[in-house]
């Protein structure tokens, strides 16, 4: 059924407007849909200035169509470096090109290419800078319970992140291992899972346990 849909949207897209770039992306594309997954379908045109998502509904489905804009890797570059969660990404590089004859979508997949080897070289220092943070973030805790937590998390993603830069900077993260890294890591590292897992979600003595694991276990394998 969802193949169906996407191929009619597709095909609907195409005759409105044959220049349109359209590629299909998310789990109707990887093949791991089920019955309630959205439908995910990336455009592009040489006329487009910024990035747009709309959706709807069609035949029951949530049908979500987006374009992602080339100016996207130089506004979000550090985030695009630094951090592990950008599905946006993923939903570019893992798309399947429909249609392309402007090579619009074959760009932005040469643009995280090169990001992929920016990242590879440049992973050292990337990982310092994070640690950086993360010094920065233990030595300012915050009184508020509100700021607290958020400090909190802040660390923890910093310190996922990490994770991925040493372990896999040539690596684009599917939806799937972005809503939940904690698989990939326990593969991995299991110390590491299970520090993560005792200080999240946040509580009492989180600060203390992650403070503790920096010290003895984190900065000096990572």
């Amino acid at each position: 059924m969802h193949k169906q849909v996407a191929t009619e949207i597709i095909d609907y897209l195409h005759s409105a407007c044959p220049d349109l770039s359209i590629a299909l992306t998310g789990s109707v594309a990887n093949g791991s849909y089920n019955e309630n997954s959205d439908i995910d379908i990336l455009v592009s045109h040489k006329d487009f200035t910024n990035s747009y998502y709309v959706y709807g509904y069609y035949k029951d489905i949530k049908i979500g169509i987006f374009s992602y804009h080339k100016k996207i890797f130089w506004q979000k570059s550090l985030d695009l470096l630094y951090y592990y969660q950008n599905l946006r990404i993923g939903y570019i590089y893992y798309s399947q090109i429909i249609y392309d004859s402007d090579k619009l979508i074959i760009d932005l997949k040469d643009r995280i290419d090169d990001l992929l080897l920016r990242k590879k070289l440049l992973k050292k220092t990337l990982i310092s800078d994070l640690k950086s943070e993360i010094k920065e973030l233990l030595s300012n805790r915050k009184s508020d319970c509100i700021e607290h937590k958020e400090s909190l998390y802040a660390i923890l993603n910093n310190i996922i992140s990490i994770f991925f830069l040493k372990e896999y900077s040539s690596k684009i993260l599917t939806k799937k291992e972005a809503i939940d890294p904690y698989s990939i890591i326990k593969e991995k590292d299991i110390e590491l899972y299970n520090i993560l897992r005792a200080c999240y979600p946040c509580h009492q003595n989180s600060f203390k346990l992650i403070q503790k694991a920096i010290d003895s276990y984190i900065f000096i394998n990572y």
